[in-house]
């Protein structure tokens, strides 16, 4: 596509907004809904015959502290009047997905030389179907997606067509009787009258041939067979009044990914983010940045009446960790020793694991006899840390050292401790044992230690340790800007915790997904961890 051609600034009925008008073969526009630069970029597609603003500006409004938040808006829709080009080639979602990374680029620029922005994406109906194609065909782009109302094929063409002749008889006004009726869960018209009419007046001024040249580009969606590509983490959100994609639509997208949840709101239809941005907004940012930290209750006052915190009754400090085994059913964890040397070696310093040690401090070991000084003796010798080492009851590593873990920082007069240094190998990695190698870790902290807090502390640029966390049940607490430089790099820190009156309850999940019960043929899960 060709770049930046005009940048239009305008008061919008919700505040400032920058639309970004590009020249090209597919035509977008792109608004700023809020947040600063410098937060992680969120990307917010729209509903057929809707405007990102009008669907989506109160649950932006609502992401803005964390996010910096940006929408794009479909052709004859918002404020994407740019004129189709009559003699174009036909519009399809993957031409739109294409588009989309052009306008980011161009919205969120980065230095020459620097990696493309990455951003999380959230998309509802065709906005939906666009994130897929990201998904597909930029999986490098996207961090997270939250795919609302929408599936990996939507409608019939002949459905389409219907559509589109529809449109083209009668104009946009001829669908307001049938949106009203498919948009909006039974009673939400008459609690937020004003909402609903917002929606169905932007859809009676949409371009009869932007609507239409959409609906052809719906009629040729379909990845089905394409589902099983999706590596990042999909959350599927479907309203349990949506007659035009069913929460079982949603289900297959779900199941369909490698990495994908389900949630099914009450009282809503086929526009959640205006029907529920609350609730939108809350199960995003969870799924982007893991659960909301609870509030802690109101403090006790002292005797000068300011506030203070509560009352440990009969503190004293906690042991130190370590130095026991730790035995569960599907994996042993072991206190670091020599003899772990040549199978930690061969699990996470062959051929081709050098991506292992990208986020670790220390370089990838040139040789078994510098992982041993640098890497086993180090930590076994370290006076104030607990390292581990897991091995595996099955599977290829079964009975040999697979991965590892610290316990460090370590404060026991303040009962908190990190499990920090977490290196699985690759046989390790997305296995029954590897969750409960972290399982066996807590257990050891909050039950047999009496800690009070366990952290997990991450580069925000390792997704997969970010997802880890939110998996396992820490709460998301804020991300530390310009926390390190490591190998003469930037980093940032992700900040997640998990308190001693959390434990019960994530324990009690953690041994529902452990038990050989919720296992089928093959090992395949019956449950999901995050489900339960």
């Amino acid at each position: 596509m060709a770049g930046l051609s005009t940048w239009d600034r305008s008061r919008g009925c919700r505040g400032w907004i920058e639309v970004a008008r590009e020249t090209g073969p597919v035509n977008l526009t792109g608004v700023r809904l809020g947040g600063r630069p410098d937060l992680p970029l969120l990307v917010l597609g729209p509903s057929l015959g809707t405007s990102v603003t009008e669907l989506w500006s109160e649950a932006a409004r609502l992401l803005a502290e964390e996010f910096q938040v940006i929408g794009w808006d479909l052709p004859g829709h918002g404020t994407n009047r740019i004129p189709l080009d009559p003699d174009g080639e036909p519009l399809t979602v993957a031409a739109l997905a294409a588009a989309v990374v052009d306008l980011v680029d161009q919205m969120a620029p980065v230095m020459p030389g620097a990696r493309p922005t990455r951003f999380h994406y959230a998309g509802d109906s065709v906005g939906g179907a666009v994130g897929l194609h990201l998904l597909l065909d930029a999986p490098d782009r996207v961090a997270t997606a939250t795919l609302l109302c929408t599936g990996a094929r939507l409608g019939s063409p002949e459905s389409w067509q219907e559509r589109i002749d529809l449109v083209r008889s009668g104009g946009t006004a001829a669908l307001l009787e049938l949106s009203t009726q498919r948009w909006f869960a039974p009673g939400f018209v008459t609690r937020r009258p004003e909402t609903a009419s917002a929606l169905l007046d932007h859809l009676r001024g949409v371009d009869d041939e932007g609507y239409a040249a959409v609906c052809g580009a719906i009629a040729g969606h379909d990845v089905r067979d394409r589902l099983g590509q999706v590596a990042a983490p999909v959350l599927a959100v479907a309203g349990a009044h949506d007659v035009a994609t069913p929460p079982d639509l949603l289900r297959e997208l779900a199941d369909g990914v490698r990495d994908g949840r389900l949630v099914v709101l009450d009282g809503v239809a086929h526009l959640p983010p205006a029907e529920a941005p609350e609730q939108v907004a809350r199960l995003f940012r969870e799924h982007a940045l893991g659960p909301v930290p609870v509030d802690e209750p109101a403090g006790e006052r002292n005797e000068h009446g300011q506030p203070v915190g509560a009352t440990v009754a009969g503190w004293t400090a906690r042991p130190r960790l370590g130095g026991t085994v730790l035995r569960g059913r599907w994996v042993t964890a072991e206190p670091i020793a020599d003899e772990h040397t040549e199978p930690l070696y061969a699990a996470v310093c062959g051929p081709g694991d050098e991506p292992l040690w990208t986020y670790r401090p220390a370089p990838f070991p040139t040789g078994r006899e510098q992982f041993q000084q640098e890497v086993v003796r180090r930590l076994a010798d370290h006076p104030d840390s607990a390292t581990y080492v897991f091995v595996p009851h099955d599977g290829p590593r079964g009975g040999r050292a697979a991965g590892l873990a610290t316990f460090f920082p370590c404060s026991p007069a303040a009962g908190t401790v990190e499990i920090s240094g977490v290196l699985f190998g690759r046989a390790l990695q997305r296995t029954t044992a590897a969750t409960e190698a972290i399982h066996l870790l807590l257990r050891h902290a909050f039950d047999d230690r009496g800690y009070r807090r366990v952290e997990w502390k991450c580069d925000s640029r390792n997704e997969p340790s970010r997802r880890a966390a939110a998996r396992l049940g820490f709460s998301h607490e804020g991300r530390f800007r310009q926390h390190m430089v490591v190998k003469g790099r930037n980093r940032d820190t992700d900040w997640f915790s998990m308190l001693d009156g959390e434990w019960p309850q994530i324990r009690a999940r953690h041994q529902r997904w452990l038990s050989p019960d919720n296992f089928g043929p093959g090992g395949r899960q019956l449950s999901r961890l995050e489900d339960l």
